[in-house]
């Protein structure tokens, strides 16, 4: 199993190489919403819009890994997701 949430949720995770920040440096993990938690509260998307949306489904999900920093999405997203389906995958 590849990632941390993997191990956790038991869940798919999808791989995206090549990550780089606004300031055009590589990103060593990546934040990941495990879909079939996801309540759709809309925490995430309110507190950081330049890294999460909702999908087709009414879902989080994450389309913008380097869209805001590490510490931002650790405090304002995964800290506070009411169901903890936010995690990171390491890359």
């Amino acid at each position: 199993m590849a990632g941390i949430c993997a191990i956790v949720t038991g869940g798919p995770v999808s791989r995206r190489a090549n990550l780089e920040d606004e300031k055009g440096e590589s990103v060593a993990r990546r934040p990941w919403v495990d879909n079939e938690q996801c309540i759709s509260c809309g925490i995430c998307i309110a507190n950081c819009p330049q890294v999460f949306r909702f999908d087709a489904h009414g879902k989080s999900e994450c389309y913008n890994p380097a869209g805001a920093a590490e510490d931002v999405i650790q405090t304002q997203a995964v800290e506070l997701c009411p169901v903890s389906c936010i995690g990171w995958e390491e890359e």
